[in-house]
């Protein structure tokens, strides 16, 4: 396997962060993906897990004064993954299953995280944010115009509640669904759009998410980012306006589209107010 390259289980993984950043970070990650344990079971998990990744060349032991530290590039993989600037997390939810895809900048260095199959982990360096756009593009099985080209623009068709948008979908089962297209008509969407995207969450093909991550005070933020629907024959994308009451600008799912609406939240902060 190169240097770029680990696939480990999620238990070594959960232990390559608890060395840099403490119990409570390979805890909760190993929380997370396994659910509710013991502190006992999580703890002979973490134990069988160090040496396994001992075993594979990855962790250094001094059994002198039982101190362990990462192989270096190793760890500097692992060391995105808790102090990164900020993360890009991908998510796709088809019939029930759900997906992840995530990404973890810190400074010049990108790490993709892929959970495969619930038990182990991949993580491979990505050498530029194009790379980025790339994969995730692919993740979604985006293709350069959508299959229904009456809307192949990047005009934005419209602005409407957030509240509205995950009510619309969750009566999205309700036949006949004409209450939903009137609610979003009143919202200010044209009707043909309307219809369409009520169809479309009746029935969906997948539906995601890309949220931006990062931590302000202490606490891990997720204000900006954008969700996609794809029914049968067209993809939208719900870009979030994060306000006192949040709205979600409505546009077809071009490729082109998806690409802007990803670099836009590629940008730090700053260099978005500041318009540079």
């Amino acid at each position: 396997m190169s240097e770029t390259v680990f696939q480990v289980g999620v238990e070594e993984l959960a232990f390559a962060m608890g060395v840099l950043g403490g119990n409570e970070i390979a805890g909760g990650f190993l929380g997370s993906i396994l659910g509710e344990k013991s502190a006992e079971q999580l703890n002979e998990r973490l134990i069988a897990a160090s040496h396994s990744l001992a075993s594979r060349g990855y962790l250094e032991i001094n059994f002198e004064d039982l101190a362990v530290q990462l192989e270096g590039a190793f760890g500097r993989i692992v060391s995105a993954l808790i102090r990164n600037d900020f993360s890009l997390r991908c998510s796709l939810t088809s019939q029930g299953q759900e997906t992840l895809l995530s990404y973890f900048f810190h400074g010049q260095a990108i790490v993709e995280h892929r959970i495969v199959k619930v038990v182990s982990s991949r993580l491979e360096m990505v050498p530029t944010s194009e790379d980025v756009l790339a994969r995730t593009s692919g993740f979604y099985g985006l293709q350069d115009e959508t299959e229904d080209t009456s809307f192949n623009t990047a005009t934005e068709l419209a602005t409407i509640p957030m509240d509205l948008l995950q009510q619309i979908k969750e009566s999205a089962q309700d036949a006949p669904g004409e209450g939903d297209v009137s609610l979003l008509v009143n919202a200010g969407m044209p009707k043909d759009v309307a219809t369409q995207i009520v169809a479309d969450f009746r029935d969906p093909q997948f539906s995601g998410s890309v949220i931006r991550v990062e931590e302000q005070g202490g606490e891990l933020i997720s204000n900006e980012g954008f969700l996609l629907l794809k029914g049968p024959q067209r993809l939208w994308i719900f870009e979030i306006v994060s306000l006192e009451t949040p709205l979600a600008r409505v546009f077809t799912g071009t490729k082109s589209q998806y690409e802007a609406s990803v670099r836009y939240l590629l940008v730090p902060p700053d260099e978005v107010l500041l318009g540079t």
